[in-house]
């Protein structure tokens, strides 16, 4: 058995994950470039990508549980373990030095070391690939994982703010904060993606967050580092981010302020009084559950091993992001029962204007609001499954098409709301 170098995996991550950097996403992101002093962070994340940030944590996969977390020998690398077998872990480490997320020291069958690309199939799963000149991992060349530690811990830094570089959301994904924001200069094509931790190491809420941004639109690259720090009421932040400019990294203002709540409505002009009214208690935003539509007689259309049909598109309400959620049915075509594990087939949802979002996670097509199912899903020969898929796309956008794909067989259906 070969062993894999480090120079090998340079140029298999090359080929596999690079991007060259640029100045700017979209239109500059203008603000007033200011070298910041003071307590401000250090620059451990200097050179983390947005993705890299998002890896740490705790994964599930067909392997064992899998743990990522900051560190290593430079500010572009995390530290991740495999557990592999009961109680027996393989180190490894994952970079973002070549544009995308490729690791080294997964352990080939527990002797040699090899090379993998990493890749985010949606918000809540990753895809690991080694190479094909490599060694299969336990016999795998691609398999995925769902993300483990979903509780989220409260933090100042969630919620809207109105920000010198646009409006953002930050909403919880693990143990960390995810936003996606449009530059006010930047038009569509300087959509990003800003990752912060927001956690002291003991999982108190922190005032400072440290983390990166990253485009989030094909055929942009680049990324920096984000820093924010709360003011002391914690309405307010004051921050950075870097970007590159002719090879070299430039440190900007990044400051913003709580987005306001809506105004409480205010009593018709000459209306009486309502004295010693109780209180009405605070509403339950609860989305909710979708319309059963129609499922049409041979709509199903022929995959590998699943035949699969699209009930029905539905946008959910009550979230702080535009969610748009996918009810299919599929039907096992195989004379085997097939296990439906994340990833299985891969769902894309793209809009009038070509923008398009891939999903792998499948959820619940029942349950409201959507969840996972407790455990892998079996499909009996001839039998039916119905699930769903969560999208997250642009405000405003609309929905042309609807594909699945099972290897190189794909079933597209005319996408609408």
């Amino acid at each position: 058995m070969k062993k894999i170098t480090i120079a090998s995996l340079a140029l298999a991550a090359t080929a596999i994950v690079h991007q060259p950097a640029t100045a700017q996403i979209g239109g500059r992101l203008r603000g007033a470039v200011a070298r910041i002093s003071g307590p401000m962070l250090d620059d451990a994340h200097q050179k983390r990508t947005a993705e890299l940030v998002r890896l740490t944590g705790s994964w599930d996969s067909p392997l064992g549980r899998i743990e990522i977390r900051a560190g290593g020998s430079s500010a572009d690398t995390v530290l991740g373990k495999l557990e592999y077998e009961a109680g027996r872990w393989t180190d490894f480490n994952v970079t973002s030095r070549w544009g995308g997320l490729a690791g080294y020291g997964l352990m080939a069958n527990g002797v040699e070391n090899v090379s993998f690309a990493i890749r985010f199939v949606d918000d809540n799963t990753i895809e690991f690939r080694v190479p094909t000149a490599g060694e299969a991992v336990k016999g795998r060349n691609l398999w995925s994982a769902v993300r483990a530690d979903t509780a989220q811990p409260a933090s100042p830094f969630a919620g809207a703010w109105e920000t010198n570089l646009g409006p953002v959301t930050l909403v919880p994904e693990g143990r960390h904060l995810l936003g996606r924001l449009v530059p006010v200069d930047g038009g569509s094509a300087g959509r990003m993606t800003v990752a912060l931790h927001h956690l002291e190491d003991d999982g108190r809420p922190a005032d400072r967050a440290s983390g990166a941004w990253a485009p989030s639109v094909a055929g942009v690259s680049g990324s920096g580092a984000v820093r924010w720090e709360l003011s002391a009421d914690k309405q307010s932040f004051f921050g950075t981010y870097t970007r590159q400019v002719n090879g070299k990294a430039v440190e900007e203002t990044w400051t913003g302020r709580r987005a306001a709540a809506a105004p409480a409505p205010q009593p018709t002009p000459g209306a009486p009084p309502v004295v010693d009214a109780p209180p009405a208690p605070p509403p339950v935003v609860t989305p909710p559950p979708p319309a059963p539509g129609p499922v049409v007689a041979g709509a199903f259309k022929p995959l590998r091993r699943f035949d699969v049909r699209l009930d029905r598109l539905w946008e959910a309400r009550g979230y702080p992001t535009r969610q748009v959620h996918a009810f299919v049915t599929i039907r096992n075509a195989s004379p085997t029962p097939q296990y439906i594990t994340s990833g299985f087939l891969k769902a894309l949802l793209t809009d009038a204007d070509g923008v398009a979002q891939e999903r792998g996670q499948v959820y619940r097509a029942a349950a409201e609001p959507a969840a996972l199912f407790n455990s892998t899903p079996v499909v009996q020969p001839g039998a039916e499954l119905k699930i769903r898929y969560v999208f997250i796309p642009d405000e405003g956008s609309a929905p042309a098409t609807f594909t699945l794909s099972e290897g190189d067989k794909r079933a597209e259906f005319p996408a609408s709301l």
